[in-house]
């Protein structure tokens, strides 16, 4: 074409369009619409960088104090405060098409699913769910009907404890007493878990503790309670307590008197049983003579209590005929 034929819409150099909706230098669009530089789109119609519309930025972390609404400027995300203006944020109409979110705006956007509604106060006598509609949360069907009442708490349908107390308020019963009823990986956590679906106090459950240990003691010994701080795990093929913190096994206590049922030496030097306990030999019967007493061992004998009236460790017909006879 001529240069008279350029203007109003005709190819400029290059093949582009001119001014006015013509093609520019390099086969972008010029201002007014048109294509830009590295084609992308100019200001006054142009493809956006982070929005083409405020709905495309309702999941970004609102950054001001004041509620408002988000609004895409240039193809940015902007947020704009309601707070003193008669209009917009607190209208009781959740506007997500004017950039309204529960993060910007939520006295008029409270929810996206019903379990979104669980910590507000229930506004009805009856128990019932919550529901969302329209992001906001509304009291559902009462009774047996709603769903609340089955003896199922769940939350996700928006029951909990205000909304479903038939449901929700009733207490779980403690998962574990003690470390032996928890796998050797975790512990009896005495505050593991929630009382109840949405309650804030809480009852013992097994969790995950961070100590080594082997699969299956081997020791044929059940799992004991260790002392505050510490847990039981298995190492080398039989129990013992380590640190939770640490990890690292406990000293035992020295000894100043030997237990109920353990073996001590018959010399000067020798730890005494320990209190209520007695010495007693090691006698027992033997099927070599017919079922009669044979002594057992020298220089050594069992702290017992024998005399209680009960057969205990290291006790036996011959040397506590008072307790096993």
């Amino acid at each position: 074409m001529g240069t008279g034929g350029q203007a109003g819409g005709e190819m400029a150099a290059g093949g582009e369009m001119a001014a006015g909706g013509e093609m520019a230098a390099g086969g972008e669009m010029a201002a007014g619409g048109e294509m830009a530089a590295g084609g992308e789109m100019a200001a006054g119609g142009q493809m956006p960088g982070e929005c083409r519309s405020a709905e495309d930025c309702l999941e970004r972390e609102w950054p001001i104090d004041c509620t408002g609404h988000w609004e895409c400027q240039a193809g940015r995300c902007a947020p704009v405060g309601d707070c003193g203006q008669e209009r917009g944020c607190g209208d009781a109409v959740c506007d997500s098409a004017g950039g309204e979110s529960r993060a910007s705006c939520g006295i008029d956007c409270q929810c996206d699913a019903p379990i979104d509604c669980l910590g507000g106060d229930w506004p009805v006598r009856c128990m019932g769910r919550w529901v969302c509609e329209a992001h906001r949360c509304e009291a559902s069907v009462c009774g047996p009907e709603g769903g609340c009442g089955d003896g199922i708490c769940e939350p996700e349908m928006g029951e909990g404890p205000r909304s479903c107390g038939a449901d929700c308020d009733r207490p779980l019963r403690p998962a574990c007493a003690s470390d032996a009823e928890c796998p050797v990986n975790q512990w009896c956590n005495p505050c593991g878990a929630a009382s109840c679906p949405g309650c804030a106090d809480c009852v013992a459950a097994c969790a995950p503790h961070e100590c080594e240990t082997e699969r299956e003691a081997q020791c044929n010994e059940p799992r004991p309670q260790c002392d505050e701080g510490f847990v039981a795990v298995v190492r080398e093929g039989c129990w013992s307590c380590v640190d939770r913190a640490t990890c690292e096994e406990r000293e035992p206590p020295p000894m100043d008197c030997v237990p109920d049922g353990g073996r001590r030496a018959v010399h000067p030097d020798a730890l005494p049983c320990c209190p209520g306990l007695v010495s007693i030999g090691c006698d027992r019967p033997s099927a070599e003579t017919g079922g009669m007493c044979r002594r057992g061992c020298v220089g050594a004998s069992y702290c017992t209590a024998c005399g209680d009236g009960a057969c205990g460790d290291g006790e036996n017909d011959c040397n506590c005929p008072q307790d096993c006879g």
